[in-house]
């Protein structure tokens, strides 16, 4: 701000007053020229002559200005001083006005009044609310605005500019914002929070999509609010009594209202009895039914009347008997020999079951039988013809049928004994009956088996019969017996008897006796699990083939004399014994020595098994590692392709001299296909020359035993 110059002008009026009095007091005035102005001791300029030093004389002189335009003091020179003293107690009225850059002491001038006043020589106060930023400023009022997370805008002021502030609504979680314990930013799809602990883990509130306007309301009280995905935190506090409870918020329901987890609660069946009914006005005897919305009570009727349907067929109602019913209350004479005779029309009785009916009986027939000692026959229901003059066929006298093509009717004649004892339930036996059970095409069922209307057809025109026991079959005169599928087990200790010999059976299988009659088989017969996977088969010719575990082991046997010369070969030696002479072939302890071997793999050949090399020593401590390889070649083969990888076996020596040692190598792999009809090369050799080859003599090698399995009897 401003101020006004008053002290200027102060300092103008000093030096006017200060030269007045010089010159009216001076004893030598010649050094002063006054021109212009008005009036005694008034004008407008006052000249210093240069060279002149004007002293005032007096302190106590009074010197009195009236102008009215500014005063002007000027020096002719540039070095020309002027020196204005103020003695104290001088008085400048006032009037008069100060120019700027006068200066004014104290209460020389009238006190300042408006937006800026005065009082004497006090400091100078400015009125609230006087200084209109811009209009009476200059400079920035506002140094700048800083923002902080979540605000945009900031910047350095400027006078006149305008700052504006909004969020910042660019953060997100991904772009950690960098928070502080409790803090919180708006974000570009809502709010995101920060926990109590400062870290990159926060949390954003969103919003769906609306739609349109909606409010949510917070409950105002203390509490946690729940979301779908909290599984864990409703409490039975949290659930008033009407609330509706989902899933696993809450245990589930036992009792005769079960519920399990998220699915429908389920009432027990036969949970809900009379008691836990209630209809309106509900008297003893009222019916209640179904009118397509609501269970609703039908009030009881009077005395005589009937339940029926009403006119439109949508609800029961009571209604007087007008005879469109008839109850039979008797029938005859219930005291006497009764009788009901009808003339040759159809008598029907209908009974009409529920949707889902339970258990019933349509017509229940009971007698009761209290004699201990009477002997004569007495019979429940008898069902006859009467002796008349008709002749003709009366076709059925009880038949039993289904009409409904889509329900089935489980039994049509069930007979039971639910205690006591019921001799026959089925007696057919009279002499006079033609055909005891005429069964057609039908099966007949057995607690055990069915017997097929086929299989008891096989029994015609047999001259004997079949007579089983516990164990045979007997008496099946002149004819052969087929088992078309399924097996004939023949219990152990029994016998099949054919012709004049018998196949005795014992706990393990068939003894061997002899037959003078053969066995026909009239195809493939196997034996074993049926024919899929381990069987022995016979054919019609009577070849014999195997599959899977019935396979038998047959051997190859390698001699020491049948091996081919070859090169570091093994020495060929014949040990002459006390008893017996044989070839051995002798491998040394120092180099790798070998054999080979080629034949004819057997017709009978399945798959290769195990080996067995059999060898002595006359030295009897410490290991020989024994190696075989092998090559299968088939036509258009090259004859020398490589051997299969060696397969070896380490055997310590036995403690007694030129005994049998065996070197047994499981399941021998062979290079080629090695199929029945193959050459076969086989090569032994010792590994003398390995770290655990430790036997220090020859190693003499009696033969070696291939083991394979035959999927054939014959070669």
């Amino acid at each position: 701000m401003k101020r006004k110059p008053y002290p200027k002008i102060f300092f103008v009026l000093f030096l006017t007053v200060l030269v007045s009095l010089c010159i009216i007091n001076s004893a030598d005035a010649s050094g002063f020229f006054g021109g212009g102005g008005s009036g005694s001791n008034s004008f407008e300029t006052i000249d210093v002559p240069a060279g002149t030093d004007p002293v005032a004389d007096s302190a106590g002189d009074t010197l009195t200005i009236t102008e009215t335009t500014p005063f002007v003091f000027t020096g002719t020179a540039a070095t020309d001083t002027i020196d204005v003293t103020v003695e104290a107690g001088a008085d400048f009225g006032s009037d008069g006005t100060l120019d700027a850059g006068s200066v004014v002491f104290g209460s020389e001038i009238t006190n300042l009044s408006g937006d800026v006043t005065t009082s004497g020589s006090s400091a100078t106060t400015i009125a609230a609310n006087a200084v209109a930023l811009t209009t009476d400023t200059t400079g920035n009022y506002v140094a700048s605005v800083a923002t902080t997370s979540g605000i945009t805008g900031g910047a350095a002021g400027s006078e006149g500019a305008i700052l504006s502030l909004s969020f910042d609504y660019t953060a997100t979680l991904a772009n950690n914002p960098g928070l502080s314990a409790s803090e919180w930013v708006p974000a570009t799809t809502g709010l995101i929070f920060e926990g109590s602990t400062a870290n990159t883990n926060e949390l954003l509130l969103t919003s769906d999509d609306p739609g349109s306007d909606i409010t949510v309301t917070i409950p105002a009280v203390t509490g946690t609010i729940i979301t779908t995905g909290d599984t864990a935190t409703v409490t039975a506090t949290i659930l008033a009594d009407s609330s509706a409870v989902f899933g696993a918020e809450i245990a589930n329901l036992s009792g005769d209202v079960t519920t399990s987890g998220s699915s429908a609660t389920t009432i027990a069946d036969n949970a809900v009895d009379g008691t836990d009914l209630s209809l309106a006005s509900e008297v003893t005897g009222d019916v209640m039914y179904f009118n397509g919305t609501d269970w609703v009570r039908l009030a009881i009727g009077t005395a005589g009347q009937v339940l029926e349907v009403n006119a439109g067929a949508t609800a029961p109602e009571w209604d007087t008997d007008d005879g469109t019913t008839t109850n039979w209350d008797t029938i005859g004479n219930p005291t006497g020999a009764g009788a009901i005779a009808m003339a040759e029309t159809v008598q029907t009785l209908d009974w009409d079951s529920a949707a889902t009916a339970a258990a019933y009986d349509a017509l229940s027939l009971t007698f009761t039988h209290d004699s201990t000692t009477d002997t004569n026959t007495q019979r429940g229901l008898v069902i006859e013809r009467e002796a008349t003059a008709g002749t003709a066929t009366f076709e059925t006298l009880v038949q039993i049928g289904n009409n409904d093509t889509d329900g089935l009717v489980s039994n049509g004649i069930e007979i039971l004994a639910a205690a006591g004892l019921i001799t026959t339930a089925l007696n057919a036996s009279d002499a006079e009956i033609g055909t005891a059970l005429a069964i057609g095409s039908n099966d007949l069922t057995t607690g055990a088996t069915t017997i097929s209307s086929a299989e008891l057809d096989r029994l015609d025109g047999l001259a004997g019969t079949i007579v089983t026991d516990a164990t045979a079959v007997t008496n099946i005169d002149g004819d052969g017996m087929t088992i078309t599928a399924g097996a004939l087990n023949v219990v152990a200790g029994t016998a099949i008897t054919v012709g004049a010999d018998s196949v005795g059976v014992t706990a393990d299988g068939i003894d061997g006796a002899s037959l003078t009659d053969a066995i026909l088989l009239d195809a493939a017969t196997s034996f074993g699990d049926g024919g899929t996977t381990n069987y022995t088969t016979f054919s019609t010719a009577g070849v014999i083939t195997y599959a899977g575990s019935a396979r038998p082991r047959r051997t190859i046997v390698l001699t020491a004399g049948g091996a081919e010369a070859a090169t570091t070969a093994a020495a060929s030696t014949r040990i002459d014994g006390t008893n017996v002479d044989y070839r051995v072939l002798d491998f040394d302890q120092s180099a790798d020595e070998q054999a080979f071997w080629t034949l004819v793999i057997p017709d009978s050949f399945a798959a290769l098994g195990d080996a067995q090399i059999n060898w002595q020593s006359g030295t009897t401590t410490n290991d020989v590692i024994w190696a075989i390889q092998g090559l299968c070649v088939t036509n258009a083969e090259a004859m020398d392709a490589a051997l299969s990888t060696a397969q070896t076996v380490t055997d310590t020596a036995l403690g007694t001299a030129n005994q049998k040692n065996e070197a047994a190598i499981s399941s021998l792999s062979f290079a080629g296909s090695c199929a029945a009809g193959e050459l076969l090369h086989v090569r032994i050799y010792r590994d003398a020359d390995a770290i655990g080859d430790t036997h220090a003599a020859d190693a003499r090698l009696i033969n070696v035993e291939i083991e394979y399995l035959a999927n054939a009897e014959s070669d």
